[in-house]
């Protein structure tokens, strides 16, 4: 036991991928259901910062690159499709209306007593796309809902 700490988990264990959890913040309206905030898979956390090559003066034919604008992925949210979904049918409304309600997202990893250990804040999220999988008679699967969501910007964000 160092420094009194009991059942410490070690700071150099890599984190796990299967305890996550998306929450939805703000907007005019409440996501009610639990089932809205499970996904099996969530993608597109990243970011890029394009870079710009720069002729260096008095340097013959040398160069330098010099950082740019970042640019972001999409966040792509999939899950077995409930049969309701308030987030779906705000979803919807926003694809089909063009009156986009922007919330802020919050990406979390959990651990196994569901407290966040990392998460990111994207801000003013909407989406951009929705789907489901192939619907076929003879296969018996789960039917997944795919959302995908663009965002101003995400960034690290402590809980």
């Amino acid at each position: 036991m160092a420094f009194g700490l009991v059942n410490a988990v070690p700071l150099d264990d890599p984190l796990m991928d299967f305890r996550f959890g998306v929450f939805f913040l703000g907007g005019a309206v409440g996501i009610a259901h639990p089932l809205d905030f499970r996904f099996q898979e969530v993608s597109g956390l990243e970011a890029n910062v394009e870079s710009t090559s720069v002729d260096s003066l008095g340097q013959g034919d040398s160069s330098r690159k010099l950082p740019g604008k970042t640019t972001f992925k999409n966040l792509v949210l999939k899950r077995g499709m409930p049969k309701f979904s308030s987030l779906r049918q705000e979803v919807q409304r926003s694809l089909t209306s063009s009156q986009h309600i922007a919330r802020n997202v919050l990406v979390s990893i959990l651990d196994e007593n569901a407290l966040p250990l990392n998460s990111w804040l994207f801000t003013e999220a909407y989406p951009v796309h929705w789907s489901l999988s192939t619907l076929n008679a003879s296969s018996g699967q789960v039917i997944v809902e795919t959302m995908e969501l663009t965002f101003s910007n995400f960034r690290p964000f402590s809980l």
